[in-house]
């Protein structure tokens, strides 16, 4: 009984060690040899110098395009002023100078119908500097969609290559041109316009400020429709993400003669400038097709088809880039504020010491009681633009800054309703009269507490 366990314990141990050997073999890392021996085998169909190539025809079923190196830079014969993505050429080129197969069908293929290479829809004629022509035809592809035929024109050998390789060597021209169509960094950008049909034009200017310590600060300012101090989060957030960068979903290279893309009649057109000046882009935004619209690029015959919700920029309005307070100032950059008019005279003054006193026409005020009044004299708000000029001056609120600066804001009569406010001389902001009333009654009420 003794001996029979001891056997058992035995066979155990040898399973154990056994299963253990397993593993270790199992996900043992592999050779270089071993792994080779599991990849695909490949056959050279054709190989050349990637240099020695002096030009690539390209045939697939909805185009036929020629490739042919002028100076350093490879062109589109039937138009040089496509511009191709350099790079992406030079690949093409790599494969059409190393073409390779997965494996030989036959040495000797008579009848070319079972593999469609007979009237193939898919080719590449190879060009050499020594006269030397290649031309590989590319046939069926296998029902599993992994692999196609193809051969080289005048010879009798069938090979099988991966579809997508074969992809490669026939594809669009589209594909050897840069989709992104423009792109400029933000912290170059100066001026954005925006013509759109049915709206108004939106002009952005990035102006520099004179802030100490700060050499490089800007700020956005609306020119048109409306003259105004932007809303510079709103401008980097809704407007310059998808403004600075456009990447097409697919190009046509050379557009069809008649083919509407919407150029006609479009639903806008827009332009950013660099700050230098030195960079500019004008791109028309034609008609959508499916989920992408149209877009042409001035000085450029391409024509790209871009994700619409790309351009979602051009249904922001003015309003909505602009800070719609007529004029802030900081109460602590203030020393004087000087309002007059509708028979109504008042300075308010804030003294420069630490613990800061207020006055209005001499009272001392108190701290809450007089950020009230002077809340009301920068919270007016501005209701609608105009294009028209105003009358003469109904009332004027003159800020003395601190560092002896001044800013004047006018409000001249426009209107039975409306004031036309300047801000030192510039602006076509319209505010309600209404509000200036308001201004008024709250100073007034302080004044009497």
């Amino acid at each position: 009984m003794k001996a029979y366990r001891n056997l058992l314990i035995i066979i155990l141990v040898i399973l154990l060690l056994g299963g253990g050997l397993y593993a270790v073999t199992k996900f043992e890392p592999k050779t270089d040899e071993e792994v080779s021996a599991t990849l695909p085998p490949t056959v050279t169909i054709f190989k050349t110098e990637k240099d020695k190539i002096e030009s690539v025809t390209v045939t697939n079923p909805k185009e036929q395009y020629t490739l042919k190196k002028q100076g350093a830079t490879w062109v589109v014969t039937k138009d040089a002023s496509v511009v191709l993505d350099q790079s992406r050429v030079e690949s093409l080129l790599y494969e059409c100078a190393n073409i390779a197969g997965q494996a030989l069908v036959s040495d000797s293929v008579q009848d070319l119908v079972q593999y469609g290479l007979d009237q193939p829809q898919r080719t590449v004629e190879i060009v050499l500097n020594d006269g030397t022509v290649k031309k590989v035809l590319i046939g069926h592809t296998t029902f599993e969609h992994s692999v196609s035929y193809l051969m080289v024109e005048g010879e009798t050998k069938v090979y099988t290559k991966s579809t997508s390789g074969c992809e490669t060597l026939t594809g669009s021209l589209s594909a050897l041109m840069n989709h992104e169509i423009y792109t400029m960094d933000a912290s170059v950008i100066g001026k954005v316009t925006i013509e759109r049909s049915g709206g108004e034009t939106i002009k952005l200017d990035r102006v520099k400020m004179s802030v100490e310590g700060h050499e490089d600060a800007y700020s956005w300012t609306v020119l048109a429709p409306i003259q105004k101090e932007a809303n510079t989060y709103r401008i980097e957030e809704e407007l310059l993400t998808n403004l600075l960068s456009q990447t097409a979903v697919s190009v046509i290279p050379i557009p069809k003669a008649g083919q509407n893309y919407g150029f006609q009649n479009p639903r806008a057109v827009y332009t950013i400038t660099s700050l230098d000046q030195t960079e500019s882009y004008t791109l028309t935004v034609g008609r959508e097709e499916g989920e992408n619209t149209f877009i042409s690029k001035k000085g450029d015959k391409s024509v790209y088809l871009v994700a619409t919700d790309k351009l979602d920029f051009l249904n922001l309005s003015y309003i909505d880039l602009i800070d719609k307070l007529v004029h802030i100032e900081n109460i602590k950059d203030v020393s004087e504020i000087r309002l007059s008019g509708l028979g109504k005279s008042y300075t308010m003054t804030i003294s420069a010491a630490e613990n800061a006193v207020y006055t209005i026409n001499d009272k001392e005020i108190k701290d809450e009681l007089f950020k009230k009044a002077y809340q009301s004299v920068i919270g007016l708000v501005l209701d609608d633009y105009t294009t028209a000029g105003g009358g003469d001056t109904a009332f004027t609120i003159t800020y003395e800054k601190r560092d002896g600066s001044q800013v004047t804001v006018k409000c001249l009569n426009y209107d039975d309703r409306n004031y036309l406010v300047k801000v030192n001389g510039k602006g076509n902001l319209l505010i309600r009269k209404k509000q200036v009333d308001n201004m008024i009654a709250t100073i007034d009420s302080v004044l009497a507490q």
